[in-house]
């Protein structure tokens, strides 16, 4: 019975053959979105996860008015870790650092 099922269904596919293109196009695609969410989901979730106090890591973005408009920095001026560390008591440990491309001379660089 189960043999006749598979005949049959081979049948259709053949018959239709621009469909079963397009269905398996679409669901390809869609399996493939969904695992490049995930992947990016659980990468997303893993950032930070290798220190104890990862609830306590906070990181510091400036922004910056530019003639295109505002633009969000990943990296603040070189002294920004000294007057935090200075100004705010809760905060134990500041670290600089710059992209490997920007060398600031304030800043120091993290590998």
């Amino acid at each position: 019975m189960f043999k006749n099922y598979i005949k049959i269904a081979w049948r259709n596919l053949i018959k239709d053959s621009q469909f079963t293109f397009l269905n398996v196009v679409g669901l390809s695609t869609g399996l493939a979105c969904t695992l490049l969410i995930y992947l990016w989901v659980s990468d997303e979730w893993k950032m930070d996860r290798f220190n104890k106090k990862d609830g306590q890591l906070y990181q510091v973005m400036e922004n910056r008015k530019q003639a295109s408009g505002i633009w969000t920095a990943q990296t603040t001026s070189g002294l920004m870790a000294d007057a935090l560390a200075n100004d705010m008591p809760e905060v134990q440990y500041a670290v600089n650092t710059a992209n490997r491309i920007t060398i600031l001379p304030n800043n120091s660089i993290s590998c």
